[in-house]
This record gives C-alpha cells, sequence and structure tokens, in this order.
C-alpha cells in the first residue's frame, strides 16, 4: 500500500496520481486498487518465488517511496541427508537446501545410543558450497566435539527456521556400514604364467583397525577380451595380517596384456551398495608367452599361380593363408614359416603376414607347401600344407568370373563353370573374400576368409563389413586338386549407367581389312555380356571426320572372352573410323567408345586403265590416251606401258599421265604394226587386253596406217609372205625369224652423222604372228628427214576383220609409193590430248633413247 501524507497533498483525489512499478516496469492499473483519496493498494495472488523485486511508487512518474521484495516459503524437508566416514579417519554428513528466498538457518546435532543418549554434540561448523547449495558438517579426531569412531550409530537431528516458520529432520546414521575405506595400497604382481597373475596389496594402515574388516574385490580386463570388466575374484575373510595375496587364474590368452583393478568395502555396507567400494588400486601385467595355439588355415586351393616373366617353363606362386588371431600368437617376433617339402632350399622372395610369394618354380614339378605360426618362443606343433600340382594336372579356373557390389556391405558374385577334360569332375568351388586397405591389383594383406559352396552353384551372395574394401576370388576343386585363387579383377557398381568403352585399339590391318582389339572395364562388364558390335564408316578427309557414305556395323556375339573384331571388304588405301560398343542382357549397348581412325593398306589399282586407246599414228610416233581406274588404291607411282620390237618387250614409266607419245624409229612401218598389236597398258596390274580386243586394235591400227605415204629405198622389192593370221599363243611367233633389236637400241649403240651411209646385206623375214612381210637391212638408209616420210621402197598394209575367227585376205601394193593421208582423230574422246612431240636433234637421223626419260615424254 502506498499512502500519501497530508502534507504532501495538495490537491483533492491525490490518489488518482499514484502508480506502482515492479524492476521499473510499470504495473497494470487494473492490479491496483484505490482506497482513499490518498492511498493506493498493490495485491498480487501467488507471486512466485523471488530473492527481491524493486515495487516503486509513483506520483505523476516521480517516486514516492520503494521497496525491496522476497517471496519464499517456510523451511521444507531435507531428504538427502548423508554421512559416511572415510578411511575411518573422519565423518562427513551433507544435505541439499531447498530452493528458497528467504533466509534460513541450520543447525545439526547428534546423539549416540545408550547411556550417551542424554548429551547431545553439535556440527563445528556448517559449510555451504555455491554449488547446487550444498551444505555440510565434518568431525574428525581434531574438531570439538570430535569424531567418534568407535559407536556404530549415530542418531542426528536436523532444524531449519525462517520467517515464515520452522521444521526438523531427523535421522538414524549406521556408521560402520557407511565407512568407504582408501585403495590397496603396494598392489604387485609377483608372478606370471600363460593363464595366470599372482598378486599381493596391503590394507591402507588407518583401516588395519575398522573393527568389522573390508572386503577385497578383484576386477580384471585383458587384451583381447570384451572391453568389459571381468570379475576375478572377491576376499570376504577377515584375516589377521594387514597383507593380502591372490591367484588370479584362468586367463584366456598367453602374452596378454591385463589391466587389474583391486577395491575395498567395509564388511558390513549393504551388498547392493556400489558406492561404499573404495577407488581402485590398479596394475598392468602382461602374461607369460608360449608358442603359438596353432598353424595358420589353409585352402586345397589357397595359392595363386603367375605367368614367370617370358619364361614358359618356371612359373610364380603366391601361398596364402587365414592369419591366425592376435590372441593366437602368444608372443613377441611373431611371423610365419614356409618349407618347401621337396626342397627347402626354395626361399620365398616376398614372405608378409598374408601371403608368402616364390619364383622359378617349374611347371614340370608339384610343390608341397608346410606353414608353421612361429614366435620367440618357437613354433607351433601343428602345421597347414597347400600343395601345388604339375601345370598339366591343374585343374582349370572357372571363366566370366565377376563381382558385383549392391552397397551396405552385400556383394553378389557370378562365374561359369570352366571346361574339364575327360575324367574330371568338379567336386566344388572355394569363394575367398580378403579385406584390404585397396582392391586389385594390389595384393591382399588383411585377414582371408572362405566358404565352400556347390559344384552346381554360379552365384554367390556375400554381406561383409561396409566400411572396409574387399578381394574376393575363386578357385574350381576337384577330387584330385584345385586351380588355384583367381581373384575378381574390380568391382561393377549394381545399377551405374553402363559407360563407353575406354580400352579400344588396332590389332592389325591390311588393304582390306582392319582388326580391332579391346578390353573390358569393370563398368563395362555390367550385366551378361553377350557380344560387341563395331561401327566403322569411311571419312571424307583428315580435316573432316564426318562419314562419306551410311555408318554401318558387324556384330561379333559372345561373352568378354572376345578380344578382338576382323572388320573385313574395306576399301584399299582409305582412311575409316571405327567405333566400340558392348552387347548385354536384354540387347542393351553401351556409349560408343571414342573413334579410332586408321587407314587401310594399299593394293593394286581396282581395274587396269579405263578406255585405252591410240589417239593419234605417225610413222614416227603413236600418241596413246587412257583414264585412270576406278579407284587407285593407293598412291599412283606410274603408268607401265610395255611394247614389243619383235622379240624383245621395252617398258616404260610413265608418271601421273593420261596420255603419252611413243617416238620410235621407223625403218618398216610393218615393226610399227607388230608394236601396235603387242602394246599393253600397266597399272600396277597389268592391262590384260584379250585376243579379241587385240585383233580390233590391229585392224584399226592397220587400217590408219595403209594410207601413210612410205618412200622405199632403192633395190627393196616388197616381199609378201604368209598373211595367215596366227592366234597370239602359238609357237609361230618366232618361227624362222632373225629378230633384230629395236631401232632406239640400236642408235643408242651407233650414233649417225647427217647424211652418213650405212652399208649391209638384207635379208627378209616373215612373221607368222604378225601376219605381215617385212624386209629389213643392217645397212639401211637412214634419211637426214625427221618428217616421217622417207620409208623402204615396199610395204604392207594389214587388214583383219574385227572377228577373230574370220578369214585373213592379205593386200599388196602396186606402187613403191602411196599418198600420204593426214591420220583424223575428230572423232577420238575429247579429253585427251595428244603430248610429247620427237625431239628434235643436230643429226636429224638419230633419234635419242632414254629409258629414264623415254623419248615424247610430256614435260
Amino acid at each position: 500500500m502506498c499512502v500519501l501524507d497530508n502534507n504532501a497533498t495538495r490537491s483533492p483525489n491525490a490518489s488518482r496520481f499514484l502508480t506502482f512499478s515492479r524492476n521499473n516496469e510499470t504495473i497494470p492499473s487494473e492490479m491496483i486498487e484505490i482506497v482513499n483519496s490518498t492511498a493506493i493498494k498493490l495485491h498480487i495472488d501467488r507471486p512466485p518465488k523471488v530473492s527481491g523485486d524493486s515495487y516503486t511508487c509513483l506520483m505523476n512518474n516521480s517516486a514516492v517511496c520503494m521497496n525491496l521484495v522476497s517471496v519464499g516459503t517456510k523451511p521444507q524437508p531435507i531428504d538427502d541427508f548423508r554421512c559416511v566416514s572415510h578411511n575411518f579417519d573422519n565423518l562427513t554428513c551433507s544435505w541439499t537446501a531447498p530452493e528458497n528466498y528467504i533466509k534460513t538457518d541450520y543447525s545439526l546435532k547428534y546423539t549416540l545410543g545408550g547411556r550417551s543418549s542424554r548429551y547431545s554434540y553439535q556440527c563445528p561448523s556448517i559449510q555451504r558450497s555455491k554449488v547446487k547449495n550444498t551444505m555440510s558438517c565434518f568431525w574428525n579426531i581434531s574438531t570439538t566435539p570430535h569424531y567418534r569412531q568407535v559407536h556404530n550409530e549415530y542418531f542426528f537431528t536436523l532444524k531449519m527456521k525462517n520467517k515464515f516458520g520452522e521444521n526438523q529432520t531427523d535421522s538414524t546414521f549406521v556408521h560402520f556400514a557407511h565407512v568407504l575405506s582408501g585403495p590397496p595400497e603396494n598392489l604387485t604382481a609377483l608372478s606370471t604364467t600363460p593363464s595366470s597373475i599372482y598378486l599381493y596389496w596391503m590394507v591402507p594402515l588407518s583401516m588395519q583397525t575398522f573393527p568389522p574388516g573390508v572386503h577385497h574385490r578383484i576386477l580384471y580386463q585383458c587384451e583381447y577380451d570384451e572391453k568389459k570388466w571381468r570379475f576375478g575374484g572377491e576376499l570376504t575373510d577377515k584375516p589377521t595380517s594387514a597383507e593380502r595375496f591372490f591367484n588370479l587364474t584362468n586367463l584366456k590368452h598367453a602374452h596378454a596384456l591385463c589391466d587389474i583393478r583391486i577395491s575395498l568395502r567395509s564388511s558390513k555396507a549393504l551388498a547392493d551398495d556400489e558406492s561404499m567400494w573404495s577407488r581402485n588400486a590398479s596394475i598392468t601385467v602382461r602374461t607369460s608367452s608360449k608358442v603359438p595355439d596353432k598353424p595358420p588355415k589353409t585352402d586345397v586351393g589357397s595359392y595363386e599361380i603367375v605367368a614367370s616373366g617370358n619364361s614358359l617353363q618356371y612359373r610364380e606362386a603366391y601361398i596364402y593363408w587365414q592369419q591366425i588371431l592376435e590372441e593366437q600368437k602368444n608372443g613377441p617376433d611373431f611371423r610365419y614359416n614356409v618349407r618347401v617339402e621337396e626342397n627347402p632350399s626354395i626361399q620365398p622372395i616376398e614372405l608378409t603376414n598374408a601371403y608368402a610369394r616364390f619364383l622359378n618354380l617349374s611347371i614340370s614339378s608339384s610343390y608341397t607347401f608346410n606353414i608353421w605360426s612361429h614366435n620367440a618362443n618357437g613354433s607351433s606343433i601343428h602345421k597347414s600344407t597347400v600343395v601345388i600340382p604339375k601345370q598339366t594336372d591343374r585343374v582349370k579356373e572357372p571363366q566370366s568370373f565377376a563381382k558385383v557390389e549392391f552397397g551396405s556391405g552385400r556383394y553378389e558374385l557370378t562365374w561359369e563353370a570352366p571346361k574339364l577334360p575327360l575324367g574330371q569332375r568338379i567336386t566344388n568351388y572355394t569363394v575367398f573374400w580378403c579385406s584390404n586397405e585397396r582392391d586389385r591389383p594390389y595384393q591382399c594383406n588383411g585377414k582371408l576368409n572362405w566358404t565352400v559352396v556347390p559344384a552346381t552353384a554360379t552365384v554367390y551372395n556375400a554381406t561383409v563389413a561396409k566400411d572396409k574394401i574387399f578381394q574376393f576370388a575363386i578357385s574350381t576343386n576337384t577330387e584330385t586338386g584345385s586351380s588355384g585363387m583367381l581373384w575378381a579383377a574390380c568391382t561393377i557398381i549394381h545399377n551405374k549407367n553402363m559407360g563407353k568403352m575406354k580400352n579400344v585399339w588396332i590389332n592389325r590391318l591390311g588393304s582390306t581389312f582392319i582388326e580391332v582389339g579391346w578390353k573390358l572395364d569393370c563398368s563395362d562388364r555390367i550385366g551378361s555380356v553377350e557380344g560387341f558390335i563395331v561401327y566403322y564408316c569411311p571419312i571424307m578427309s583428315p580435316l573432316n571426320t564426318d562419314c562419306k557414305g551410311p555408318q554401318k556395323n558387324e556384330t561379333f556375339s559372345g561373352d568378354g572372352s572376345i578380344l578382338s573384331g576382323n572388320i573385313t571388304n574395306l576399301s584399299p588405301y582409305t582412311t575409316y573410323m571405327l567405333t566400340v560398343a558392348v552387347i548385354t542382357k536384354h540387347t542393351t549397348f553401351s556409349q560408343q567408345s571414342d573413334p579410332l581412325y586408321n587407314t587401310t593398306l594399299e593394293a593394286a589399282p581396282s581395274s587396269a586403265p579405263q578406255d585405252f586407246r591410240v589417239i593419234n599414228v605417225t610413222n614416227s610416233s603413236i600418241s596413246l590416251a587412257w583414264k585412270p581406274p576406278t579407284a587407285m588404291n593407293g598412291v599412283l607411282k606410274y603408268y607401265k606401258i610395255e611394247y614389243s620390237n619383235r622379240d624383245r618387250i621395252i617398258g616404260l614409266q610413265v608418271d601421273f599421265k593420261t596420255n603419252y607419245t611413243i617416238l620410235v624409229k621407223l625403218r618398216n612401218h610393218l615393226w610399227i604394226v607388230a608394236m601396235i598389236l603387242l602394246l599393253r597398258l600397266f597399272g600396277l596390274n597389268l592391262l590384260n587386253l584379250t585376243a579379241e580386243m587385240n585383233i580390233i586394235l590391229l585392224y584399226k591400227h592397220c587400217k590408219i596406217m595403209r594410207d601413210v605415204e612410205v618412200k622405199l629405198p632403192p633395190g627393196l622389192a616388197p616381199v609378201v609372205a604368209d598373211h595367215t593370221l596366227v592366234a597370239w599363243n602359238t609357237e609361230k611367233h618366232q618361227e624362222n625369224c632373225d629378230f633384230r633389236s629395236p631401232p632406239d637400241e640400236e642408235l643408242l649403240l651407233v650414233k649417225m652423222n647427217e647424211g652418213r651411209h650405212l652399208s649391209g646385206d638384207s635379208s627378209g623375214c616373215s612373221s607368222g604372228h604378225e601376219s605381215v612381210t617385212s624386209s629389213l637391212e643392217s645397212g639401211t638408209h637412214i634419211s637426214t628427214s625427221d618428217s616421217g616420210t622417207e620409208q623402204p621402197g615396199s610395204y604392207c598394209v594389214l587388214g583383219v576383220d574385227p572377228k577373230a575367227d574370220s578369214s585373213y585376205v592379205p593386200v599388196a601394193a602396186d606402187s613403191n609409193t602411196v599418198p600420204y593421208k593426214t591420220v583424223d582423230v575428230s572423232n577420238e574422246s575429247s579429253p585427251y590430248v595428244m603430248t610429247g612431240d620427237a625431239v628434235k636433234t643436230i643429226n636429224p637421223g638419230y633419234i635419242p633413247f632414254n629409258q629414264t626419260e623415254p623419248i615424247g615424254k610430256s614435260s
């Protein structure tokens, strides 16, 4: 209530200007009651407990008076009063004061039973802790009153008082049951065996006189055991000596580090009161060592054969075993010993805790490997054995072995049964798995486990720890041996989208084929592989890799053992683009690999030069023309022209041309006819003109030459011989003929001076093959003119019916000369141009001959 005195009242109903605030916050007017014109009242129902709120009475926002208000209750009962004697040296009682914002006073006293109950003993000093509002009272032999150790029961009275009232708590305390001993002293291990530890300790000095005595509890935890405290024993007797001895027995493991803890508790303490055990005395002791308990475990197939370098006579072997547990090693300096029974001098080049590696083992010998566990105390009593048979006796490994990871430590292993020779039968498979920091191809150094599955199985589902990496292997087992271990090369992730093949290359190529090779990655093996498909097409150019035509493909059906595919019927000297994809179950395809580009080798042109024909003929030259083959199938080196002059074939090389002029020394037009008859044009393929075509050309050429004016030398009369046309392959071709070198070659030997005459006898020769009559003399006069108009005195015009089987009628000349007639080539194909005119020389009668640069070659 806030009341104004009369001196402060300056106006009637001054209480209308009065208000209250709490901690500087205005209290709502509905909580304030106006008592009269000078007074107001504030009423708060069930206010919360507070240590002190500031209430202020205000008049026109000016302070009139201020009060500090605390809200509390009368003292509340104590429910955690507790006393304990520490090591029988002192006594401490404690309790927690209930929260109350009203100052409360506490007093504690106790009485003893019997006649001493009429006396009470006050607490020397009550201490208040700031932590959790804890209050306590402490007695020892130095306080007043002092700690009375010999009494078993105390009767305590705790009184509490404040402005709102008083309260009291009475408690009976059983002294000896609440004596908390100190830890044992001088704990020592006197001796050890592989399965026991003999212990010694002493009871604390102050507890040696404790009337009821104490119990001794031994707890221990040893290496390799489950991480929890094991009960070793409890001593409950009351010895006369303060020294105690205890043999901790039945320890499971030799050479194991044990943590031993011993505590004490009053014999009068409640059995289930764990709080009365003393702090522990602790010691760490290792049991004695001994030889290992057993050898490592092996399986009939726990070995792997690896090819030894480039040798066909030797092999490399890995011998695997299941490592024994750490608790079975039983001593320091642990290792595994591996010995070859047949030849102990063979030593492993690599020996780890998981495998031994041997080199240069003969393929024609079998080997027995014995394995022991060994430590500083010696080797295990028993041994394990792995036998590697001769190469010819080894069982075949399973095929297409793969592992698929499904996550959370779940794997699916799949394989196909090997094809065994007659007389062998699969009894079962062994599936191995090994934990390691890395997957294959790294050797596994972790623990090897395995299980045996039936011979009919081709799938095994394994569940392992999900937070580790595991390698998997399999072996085929028969009644007589095993294939040894086949490791899964990599891990396939289930439901992962199939990627493109990465390992693709060109194995070999020819002019019409390209063989593509590949190697499957794990990502390419998702699902069962049912084949491969190779896509290919020729490209536009090295700078434009678009397909020149429609893309083709070829499928190679089979499993993952197919490593290549041969694409045939390709065009020679053509650059192709090729890609490879995998076909899996349900006819699904992987992405195509990155393209490969390669060019097939060169080959002979697809055909002989096309449209081969004569475009001009004079008495000293023949001009030829042709079209290139349909497909050149390589880089054109040259065209080869062969023509025959009686008994010799003269070859010319013509580079990159489709027309050419042959210059000849004409002493007898019949020689030209023969040359025309035997003319053959080559690329890299021989132009095989049929006999019928040769006859047609012969007819055509003779018809052209028939009207050429020829002057024969005096004294040379035309000779008409057998004009019968004979087939090309008859023996009459060289019968009774004295063939001479072509004029070009003759003139290489003798260079003629201008106007020089050569003398000699003339002789005639009739060639049934050419079906013409010729007369040649070694001393024939050589004209100084290169016009080609001076010819021998006699000539022969040869006409042949286009049909090969028609009769031949020779035509004889009426005189020594015939009019010169210009050859009309206007009907020949226009794209061809005659090149290579005859070379003019100082001596017009001399025509040079150069086989490297033929006369008439276009420049």
